[in-house]
């Protein structure tokens, strides 16, 4: 006994039936290309502002005045922050003091320098004018090294005060003019450091000021407080990406149904062909073509088809009817003939579409 195969596969046209395929695999490829994406985990970088360096200042300058031999004050040296006769200021013997400390233990370059500034004001009607500002510098020191991120200076100077003061006397003398005038001791200090790629610089000033008055000197004290100093740059900080469950879930959820359906559709559906029917076309373009010339009849009981002249074309039976002025009568048999036929005085003419 023969095995008989039974087809029960869907028949579905063939376009719906790619496109059904086509959309399965686009939906598997994205939703392939979504796993990975939850899968991998991306670092993300944001560039933030990060603490590199920070490092301190704290300068200092005391003063110790010496006064002339005198007969009216019986003590050689007096303490700064008062004030005092011009003339019996001798000298001042000053202090310089400078600490430097860096978060980190890298070298460390610096240079300093102290000043003395002869500066005078006069002061108008409305206004006051700088009228004087002489710098002299009174030691340098240059190409210096701080080891493990610091720097310690102490170093001692003496101001000529009596020759500064006479000098601004002199000045306003010849001038003629009237004029407030100080010493300034200007203590400047240049530090270098490269942290990283970046150059930190740094700069570090103290002044001291004594006044040059004609008849009475005020030595200021000066108290420079500590200075702290935070260096910044912009760095890339990585934040590492978190896996999406959720999203994978739904993902493989979406590969697998539409796996299983697209498996489907290819074992269980088929092309539904469809098969020409050259007749019916033929005969539908006639009936379109003469429909005003042709009539459908039931039956040929009325015509004698066995002895009608057969003619080879639809168009010969059309130029008949036309001469006899008659219609041309249409029979369908059974959907696969039909005969067109032409009665002209007592002769008929057909012709057979099959």
């Amino acid at each position: 006994m023969k095995n008989v195969q039974v087809n029960n596969k869907i028949k579905i046209s063939k376009t719906i039936r790619n496109i059904l395929i086509i959309s399965l695999i686009v939906i598997v490829f994205f939703a392939f290309f979504e796993v990975i994406r939850s899968i991998r985990i991306d670092t993300n970088d944001v560039k933030q502002r990060k603490e590199i360096y920070k490092y301190t200042n704290k300068g200092d300058l005391d003063a110790k005045v010496n006064l002339k031999d005198n007969q009216y004050i019986e003590q050689d040296e007096v303490i700064e922050g008062q004030v005092y006769l011009s003339d019996l200021i001798s000298n001042i013997d000053m202090n310089v003091i400078y600490d430097y400390t860096g978060s980190k233990n890298d070298e460390v370059s610096y240079d300093y320098k102290v000043e003395a500034i002869i500066n005078a004001a006069y002061a108008g009607t409305r206004e006051t004018y700088d009228i004087l500002n002489k710098a002299e510098t009174l030691k340098e020191v240059k190409d210096q090294k701080g080891a493990d991120g610091k720097i310690s200076i102490k170093d001692s100077l003496s101001i000529d005060y009596e020759q500064y003061h006479q000098m601004m006397k002199n000045f306003k003398k010849a001038m003629s003019i009237t004029a407030d005038s100080n010493l300034i001791v200007k203590f400047t200090v240049n530090t270098y450091t490269k942290i990283g790629n970046k150059d930190v610089r740094n700069q570090y000033v103290v002044d001291y000021k004594i006044s040059l008055g004609d008849k009475v000197a005020l030595i200021e004290k000066v108290n420079k407080n500590k200075e702290v100093n935070v260096i910044e740059d912009e760095i890339k900080v990585s934040n590492p990406g978190e896996v999406r469950y959720d999203k994978l879930i739904i993902n493989i959820a979406i590969i697998v149904i539409a796996l299983l359906t697209l498996k489907a559709v290819l074992s269980k559906t088929e092309e539904l062909r469809v098969i020409r029917n050259e007749f019916k076309i033929e005969l539908n373009k006639i009936l379109k073509s003469y429909e005003d010339k042709i009539v459908e009849i039931q039956d040929l009981h009325n015509i004698d088809v066995e002895n009608a002249t057969t003619v080879k074309d639809i168009v010969q039976i059309r130029k008949l009817a036309e001469e006899a002025l008659v219609p041309i009568y249409c029979y369908v048999k059974d959907e696969k003939e039909a005969y067109f036929i032409v009665t002209k005085y007592e002769n008929s003419y057909i012709y057979i579409l099959k």
